[in-house]
């Protein structure tokens, strides 16, 4: 007999406390009364390919939040010069193993940042998508015009002191995973409203 599916908020006991919403966020809508604690943006900021879709997206989290609430988003690395973030990556983790088998290629200047073509093959199969890294100062100028006035926090990924062992878990290499202290991969902003 097959167990029925459980969602997060079910395996982590909070299953009637947890919404999950799947939506267009270039397209600021209010979702039910607007009044969730948290929103969270993976992978979403990247595809904002200036000043004035970063405003809308952040418009979009804006009117969906709480007072206090926060917005979590991973994303590309915190970076004044986005060519110069993305040819570290490129030094740092060169083909073929790239970071965590991806590899980043610039494909032209924009006029907030870069931008730039993601592939790779992984052990599940071959990936590409095309992104954009703007500067840093143009990610928290639109999320205060979109009506996020309250903390805002840049921090990187950071690999626990437990995985730079010869015998860590994970698929990363050693070498790769030393490169990440000197060198982040992943950017996250956290902002309350």
């Amino acid at each position: 007999m097959m167990d029925k599916a459980r969602s997060v908020g079910e395996e982590t006991g909070v299953g009637e406390r947890v919404a999950f919403i799947q939506a267009d966020c270039a397209v600021p809508k209010v979702y039910g009364e607007g009044e969730f604690d948290i929103v969270f943006g993976a992978w979403l900021l990247n595809y904002a390919s200036d000043r004035e879709g970063l405003v809308q997206m952040f418009r979009n989290v804006a009117v969906n939040l709480k007072e206090g609430g926060k917005f979590v988003s991973i994303t590309v690395p915190p970076s004044e010069n986005p060519i110069d973030s993305l040819n570290a990556e490129a030094t740092a983790r060169p083909e073929p193993e790239g970071s965590g088998y991806l590899m980043y290629r610039h494909i032209r200047d924009v006029e907030d940042g870069i931008f730039f073509g993601v592939h790779g093959k992984t052990p599940v199969g071959k990936l590409y998508s095309e992104c954009y890294h703007l500067r840093k100062e143009v990610y928290e100028e639109a999320a205060r015009e979109a009506g996020l006035k309250g903390t805002l926090e840049w921090g990187v990924t950071d690999v626990p002191e437990s995985f730079l062992r010869e015998d860590a878990p994970g698929g990363a290499t050693l070498r790769e995973l030393e490169t990440y202290r000197s060198i982040p991969a992943y950017g996250v902003l956290v902002i309350t409203k």
